[in-house]
């Protein structure tokens, strides 16, 4: 796993964290109670997220929450665990959160918990995994043990979320964790790192000398080497410079991006590596080239793998402009035969406007099959439509048809946005191109099939945000 410049500090950060750091991210919260002081700690509940990705993405999708109306209601959690066993702080410590509603809210006692669990007096983790058959052992089983032992929870006050909501979750929902914390209970476990909690930015900017210059802690980096290492990378793997590679078209230079203007988050520039390797892996090493197809990609999603968000919040006439002629075979209506004030009730329903304005075209079934919304735009480029998933997860080596979140995995989701943009050609057929405008302008013309995009002036401009360092 080669490292480049850019994504030299995405590995320090992930293994730094993974080693001995609880990461407080909980400024990224948007649950309107953040900071509302728990009443007591009661009851611990063990979650899955039902999928993969960061931390910062699970929070993101609390903040994001909608009910079956389609409002949004900011839900927000203590922890989190990832797939390597790196605890993330969610909200701050004490706080109230909003995971788990009252065992009594509904008139019914959940499943084997007693009465009374509710989100002023338990506290919950969300470990990411698609299931409980999908749980990392033992990374995960030893972080949320190491969580519980720090909140001095009892044996009897830990349940998995499938335990104490029946009906709405799967039984086994946080089955696994906790009979490992069961079965490990009595076992010594290092809560030291609950002392050294950080950002989540670890590797902070270096000092700098009265003249600017940015000053080196070297004994800072040999432990990130050191720590490198033991995730199993080579010294060839870690140096920073690589030599030219060549394709049927001659030599191509390999420099490096600056993305310093584009102003990204960490998340971004960590998404931004990951398609820089995905492109390296294909041989398209040229930067103009590179930044040709980032700009394209960088117009559609930002640089966050995502799903297509509903339409709950967009105008009726921006629907009827995008999919006035998309047709519900089981009414035979159109979207255009709508009044105002049943598109207002439809755009509310996801999962129903998806299958209509997705049913019956791209190689998904009827509006009743689901495929709508089940192939609905995910990852960096949205895509879209059973025939896509399929074509792009067989070049990619994934089945996507059956497991469509997958688009959403960033690295994932990196390949398949490259197979994209490149429309699954070789470095060699591309132009040598002169400047980044050109670059932009083409592979905005490929994005569109091949012909004049009207999106070039949006590609274009997102290409400032990228140079050649």
């Amino acid at each position: 796993m080669p490292l480049n410049i850019l994504n030299f500090k995405q590995f320090i950060n992930e293994s730094l964290e993974a080693q001995t750091e609880i990461i407080d991210i909980s400024d990224e919260s948007e649950y309107a109670r953040k900071g509302e002081s728990i009443k007591s700690n009661e009851f611990f509940i063990i979650h899955h997220t039902a999928g993969h990705g960061t931390a910062h993405q699970v929070v993101r999708v609390l903040n994001t929450r909608k009910n079956k109306a389609g409002q949004t209601i900011k839900l927000g959690v203590q922890w989190v665990v990832d797939r390597d066993g790196t605890i993330y702080k969610t909200l701050p410590s004490g706080s109230r959160g909003a995971h788990v509603g009252s065992s009594d809210s509904r008139g019914y006692r959940r499943r084997g918990a007693p009465p009374g669990i509710s989100n002023s007096n338990a506290q919950g983790v969300e470990v990411v995994a698609k299931n409980d058959a999908d749980i990392k052992m033992p990374e995960q089983g030893i972080a949320v043990l190491k969580i519980i032992k720090h909140l001095g929870y009892t044996k009897d006050q830990i349940f998995g979320h499938g335990e104490v909501n029946p009906g709405h979750k799967a039984a086994t929902e946080g089955a696994t964790i906790k009979k490992y914390v069961m079965d490990h209970w009595d076992s010594p476990i290092d809560l030291s790192v609950f002392s050294k909690e950080t950002t989540a930015d670890i590797a902070r900017p270096s000092s700098t000398t009265d003249t600017g210059n940015t000053v080196i802690n070297s004994d800072l980096i040999k432990k990130l080497i050191t720590a490198l290492k033991a995730k199993n990378f080579s010294n060839d793997d870690i140096k920073l410079t690589s030599n030219p590679k060549t394709t049927g078209t001659g030599s191509q230079s390999t420099g490096s991006i600056d993305i310093s203007a584009g102003n990204f988050d960490t998340e971004q520039k960590e998404n931004i590596s990951y398609l820089i390797n995905a492109m390296t892996a294909k041989e398209i090493t040229d930067p103009l080239t590179q930044i040709g197809i980032l700009s394209v990609i960088s117009k559609e999603c930002n640089f966050i793998p995502k799903s297509e968000a509903p339409y709950d919040t967009t105008s009726n006439s921006s629907i009827r402009n995008k999919f006035n002629d998309r047709v519900n075979d089981l009414t035979k209506q159109k979207i255009s035969d709508l009044s105002e004030t049943e598109l207002d009730t439809l755009k509310h329903k996801p999962e129903e406007f998806f299958n209509w304005v997705y049913g019956n075209m791209l190689g998904n079934g009827s509006v009743s099959s689901g495929d709508g919304y089940k192939y609905r735009g995910r990852g960096f480029n949205q895509l879209t439509g059973i025939n896509n998933y399929k074509k792009y997860g067989d070049r990619v080596g994934e089945d996507l048809v059956g497991n469509p979140d997958k688009a959403n995995d960033r690295d994932v989701a990196a390949k398949i946005a490259i197979e994209f943009a490149t429309k699954g050609k070789p470095a060699s057929s591309f132009p040598k191109f002169t400047d980044k405008t050109a670059a932009a302008e083409f592979f905005a013309d490929v994005n569109a099939g091949g012909t004049a995009s009207s999106h070039r002036s949006h590609a274009v401009a997102a290409s400032n945000k990228f140079s050649i360092a």
